[in-house]
């Protein structure tokens, strides 16, 4: 075994994978932000990395590589598959290369078993939501739309920077389900992300509110925890009406001071640390 391409790999290209499913697409964004030549080849020839192959039978099967052969044939030949699948025993690895790196968690499909021999279901549930996060500028998908983008003629601004409050308080109720796998955070872990982004600088600490400038977690408490209903969600959920996520709103459950991003499970956000 090359060693020292064997280092390489451990320290270039595994924190890049960031799930244990991967299209095609998300395979090819792996391999172009690495100089090493054919990475994930490498691994699949190692049986690390697995495809999707149709059976004698008829039916989609998982199909790892029994044995290492990186050294037989073309190290950059691998089969154009429906999904590239890591194998369980290199998640501990991926773990350990992404903490190093200080990317994000490593994220498991739901649904989905992976193994070699296993039946393939094309109807696991892929994450539905992606959250890229580089300083303060986000890139925000739900369900294959991109809330960056230009929403409407007819409702200023987008989901674009975590110093816009509509934006953070958006990307914080969403971290917030994630972070603590639940569907319906604390309004205080949300307020908490919130004052993670002010003491990171992404927020500013100040907000106009009332023609009187006031601490932002002060009005972002009273917004949250006040009896009307925030005017904050009127303006996000307007974005998401006006870009057909009518499914998709922001809600407090006052009762038992909770939140919510609802359309989604948290187990289909992903988060992406660039």
């Amino acid at each position: 075994m090359d060693e020292e391409w064997d280092s390489n790999i451990e320290a270039t290209v595994l924190p890049l994978i960031w799930k244990n499913v991967l299209t095609l697409d998300e395979a090819n964004e792996i391999a172009n932000q690495t100089a090493i030549d054919h990475p994930l080849c490498y691994l699949y020839k190692r049986g690390l990395i697995g495809v999707v192959e149709m059976s004698d039978t008829g039916r989609l099967m998982q199909v790892f590589q029994r044995a290492a052969v990186a050294n037989e044939g073309n190290r950059s030949s691998m089969p154009v598959s429906a999904a590239y699948l890591v194998h369980p025993l290199l998640e501990s690895r991926i773990l350990n290369a992404r903490a190093n790196a200080s990317k994000g968690k490593f994220q498991l499909v739901p649904g989905m078993v992976v193994g070699n021999g296993l039946k393939w279901n094309p109807s696991a549930r892929t994450k539905q939501v992606s959250i890229k996060l580089k300083s303060g500028r986000v890139v925000l998908l739900i369900n294959r739309t991109d809330l960056s983008a230009s929403i409407s003629e007819t409702v200023s601004g987008s989901f674009t920077t975590l110093a816009e409050v509509p934006t953070s308080m958006l990307i914080a109720c969403l971290l917030a389900m994630l972070e603590e796998n639940t569907n319906t955070p604390s309004i205080q872990d949300v307020l908490d992300k919130m004052k993670e982004f002010i003491d990171a600088g992404y927020l500013s600490q100040k907000k106009k509110s009332k023609g009187q400038v006031v601490l932002m977690m002060t009005y972002l408490s009273e917004c949250l925890k006040g009896e009307r209903y925030p005017t904050l969600f009127e303006t996000i959920n307007d974005r998401l009406t006006a870009i057909g996520l009518v499914e998709t709103k922001i809600t407090r459950f006052k009762k038992t001071s909770a939140m919510a991003v609802t359309g989604f499970s948290w187990n289909e956000i992903e988060l992406i640390m660039e």
